[in-house]
């Protein structure tokens, strides 16, 4: 596994490289006649975290963000964003710490965002490491497999998981009165960030149901094969259109799973232990979203059909290979609506289906795999003349009742600064599958932020 993410590594950092350099070239060449064109902002903000059970401080870390944007003209655009951060402690987050372990030389800024735009008259082109967001729901989207994305204590607080730059090429254009294509094609695959905590402890509670009761090593006891030179491109596809009043995107994806498909296997030579075997693999996406307005109320409705590539091991028999992921292809589904009140009550509602089974983490033992079914609930509050948003957030597995509730208030102290509180508690028991995560995402969170 540490070859495989040696070159994945080597392979970005070439790729960033060239990204820089594609995009000082434009700089270079017009420099001086677009001084008052280039736009810098960023962004400060802190954040801790409180857990209850136990009772410590999780999060404690200060974030920032640089910006800079340049129109070298009207037919272009460069954009570069960077990213870093300042831990003051290890975070021990839902699927462990973006910033555990972090040594100084990494606090440094690292590149995020870097692209050019050229505008065509009947096309645009994007072309460097972007986030491109694709669906209409509201922050589930099973469309919008681009680029992966991280999923940590901020995700329950902020309702999104933040997304990873790729590095690719975007075009976009009309064909038509009506009717629009995007084009993109990424170079380099980039994997999401393993949970290997998680993943770990579903497979020592597999191995100990293994007769006459199996263990997994401290060490060694992962193995994951990763993308081949040479494999790592993928290219995505959407149409959209407007269809008796409502948009219409239908996408198509053919690229690599975000995380690997996983199965056990006996290690040779150790009666009763087992190891975690994985392999990325690619996978054909079907899309087609929907959204638009009945009344004064928005609905929206948005639907994937996954087929990944079959893996031999996933089918062989137990004990010789316990698989945790499925050959078979799967959909995910998420139809929702919200509106606002002349209260200024603003109410939002989602059911999310998921055949692959838990959106959290999706991996389970042969026969335990069943569909999962959420609901998401927001119901949000700012007052006239106000600069304080009251909202309380509701996530529900509807299979075993278990919940995820926060209530927050998010107050602007000064144009471009605020300060966010949210209270996050667990409904359910143990064997429910967010009463299991209660140590680690019940309590406060806070954040303040500046905007420049």
């Amino acid at each position: 596994m540490k070859k495989a993410v040696k070159a994945i590594r080597a392979r970005a950092l070439a790729l960033s490289a060239w990204g820089v350099a594609v995009l000082l070239l434009p700089l270079a060449l017009a420099s001086g006649a677009f001084a008052s064109e280039v736009q810098v902002g960023g962004k400060l903000d802190h954040r801790l975290f409180y857990t209850a059970d136990p009772s410590a401080v999780t999060q404690n870390e200060t974030r920032y963000e640089l910006t800079v944007e340049a129109r070298p003209g009207p037919d272009g655009r460069v954009y570069l964003s960077w990213k870093g951060t300042v831990p003051f402690l290890e975070e021990k987050g839902f699927e462990g710490s973006e910033t555990a372990g972090t040594s100084p030389a990494q606090l440094a800024p690292t590149l995020h965002e870097a692209y050019f735009d050229v505008y065509f008259p009947a096309a645009d082109l994007r072309v460097g490491r972007q986030i491109i967001n694709w669906g209409t729901a509201d922050g589930i989207n099973p469309t919008n497999v681009i680029n992966p994305h991280t999923l940590s204590t901020d995700a329950l607080v902020e309702r999104e998981a933040a997304a990873i730059p790729v590095p690719a090429v975007r075009l976009s254009g009309g064909l038509g009165p009506s009717l629009g294509l995007t084009a993109v094609g990424i170079l380099d695959f980039v994997p999401a960030p393993f949970p290997a905590d998680p993943v770990r402890r579903l497979a020592e509670s597999i191995a100990a149901n293994v007769p006459p009761g199996g263990t997994v090593p401290g060490e060694n006891w992962l193995a994951i094969e990763g993308v081949g030179p040479g494999n790592q491109y993928e290219f995505a596809l959407r149409a959209e259109s407007m269809v008796a009043g409502y948009n219409v995107y239908a996408s198509y994806f053919n690229g690599y799973t975000d995380l690997p498909a996983l199965w056990m296997e006996p290690i040779s030579g150790s009666p009763g232990a087992f190891k975690v075997s994985g392999r990325y693999r690619r996978q054909q996406q079907f899309g087609l979203a929907t959204a638009g307005t009945v009344g004064d109320g928005g609905v929206w409705l948005e639907a994937a059909y996954t087929l990944p590539e079959k893996l031999d091991r996933l089918d062989l028999p137990a004990p010789a290979s316990i698989a945790l992921s499925s050959n078979e292809g799967t959909w995910q589904a998420v139809a929702g609506s919200d509106y606002t009140f002349a209260s200024d009550v603003y109410v939002s509602g989602q059911l999310v289906y998921d055949q692959a089974g838990s959106l959290l983490l999706p991996y389970a033992p042969p026969g335990q795999k069943e569909a999962g079914l959420y609901g998401v609930g927001v119901l949000q509050y700012t007052p006239e003349r106000s600069s304080a948003t009251w909202d309380v957030v509701a996530v529900v597995n509807l299979r075993d009742g278990g919940a995820v509730v926060a209530p927050g208030l998010t107050h602007e102290l000064e144009p471009g600064v605020k300060l966010a509180v949210r209270y996050v508690d667990v409904v359910g028991g143990a064997d429910t599958e967010f009463g299991g995560m209660r140590p680690q995402i019940r309590g406060v969170a806070a954040r303040v932020e500046a905007a420049f």
